[in-house]
């Protein structure tokens, strides 16, 4: 397979090899790397086991035996070994299953185990959101972007520095659009009232142009492409192909997404609610401890949190009425 090479001839004198518990001890590699390990064919455990590992010089003592894995393994296989290790939920399963050899080796991020984490189905459900999002972009995706610690990172000054001059020029075109669009607010009638303003930092960012035009003809939130552009392209598809005739619907936006929540999953959902609201990284934890019927009980009022200053803390307050046993506003269920 490409990327992987044929493992090396054994000399003769190399003698018996340890067992693979051995091994791992000798090397203080943790446990899960001992079930990786039975997870590889003969001819390739011993190839990694045989290679020598240069650990003198390395904090990272799993993150080698990963590639020396990754030097024999193809990443379909190495893709498998991944959701065995991690225990991946089906519908992750499913979602992988929709991605490239490409976009697979950018969500295992150069490694096979998911680190510290109570729930790796839902990191790895960030993992993929990240890469399609970066993709969309433009934007080069390395190892742990997705990391909590890696979104909590100060930007470089000159990241500092473009990103201000990003929310400049998001400023002059609100201002430049506003000003257009005061002349033709009423010729455009209800159609443009019925659409949600989206903040700025949402003007800087794009969707794709399907998406656009699909919003645009039915006068839809911005929110709704949000959303959309973080479903895989056939559950996209499914979406808005099911819904080419909306004309004259009072709530079209509602209508998407119904037909949203019948395509995607709870864990897919909870990550496009997670990443839409930009709810920081304690709230997010939370959640994801929750059960799925808690989970769909708190993005019952809506995937967007609208008209709140901060949407964490929105998030938390229904995560505490749900909590409570009430519905995600604090009704009675």
């Amino acid at each position: 397979a490409p990327g992987t090479i044929a493992p090396r001839p054994l000399p003769e004198n190399s003698g018996p090899l340890p067992s693979v518990e051995e091994f791992c001890s000798i090397n203080s590699l943790e446990q899960w790397v001992v079930d990786a390990l039975y997870l590889l064919r003969d001819d390739q455990r011993d190839h990694v086991m045989r290679s020598p590992l240069n650990l003198e010089n390395t904090t990272n003592l799993n993150g080698v035996i990963t590639s020396r894995m990754k030097e024999v393994a193809p990443v379909e296989q190495r893709l498998q070994m991944f959701i065995q290790l991690n225990g991946l939920a089906e519908g992750v399963v499913d979602r992988l299953g929709t991605l490239s050899a490409e976009q697979h080796e950018k969500v295992m991020e150069s490694t096979l185990k998911i680190q510290k984490a109570n729930n790796p189905s839902g990191v790895c459900m960030r993992r993929i959101t990240d890469v399609l999002r970066n993709e969309r972009l433009g934007i080069a995706h390395g190892p742990h972007m997705s990391s909590p610690q890696y979104r909590s990172t100060p930007p470089t000054p000159a990241l500092q520095n473009y990103g201000h001059q990003q929310d400049t020029t998001a400023n002059l075109l609100t201002t430049l659009v506003s000003s257009l669009t005061g002349v033709v607010d009423n010729a455009a009638g209800a159609r443009d009232r019925s659409r949600s303003r989206p903040p700025v930092a949402a003007m800087a960012s794009s969707v794709p142009r399907d998406i656009q035009g699909f919003l645009d003809e039915y006068s839809l939130d911005w929110w709704v492409g949000e959303v959309l552009a973080r479903l895989s392209l056939w559950q996209r598809q499914n979406v808005m192909t099911e819904l080419e005739n909306m004309r004259g619907v009072r709530n079209p936006s509602g209508v998407v997404m119904a037909r949203v929540k019948q395509v995607a999953n709870t864990q897919e959902l909870l990550t496009i609610f997670v990443d839409l609201n930009k709810l920081d990284a304690q709230v997010s934890d939370e959640l994801w401890g929750l059960s799925e019927e808690q989970q769909t009980a708190i993005m019952a009022p809506g995937i967007y949190i609208q008209n709140a200053r901060s949407p964490s803390v929105a998030a938390r307050s229904r995560i505490r009425h749900v909590l409570a046993g009430n519905d995600a506003m604090g009704g009675a269920r």
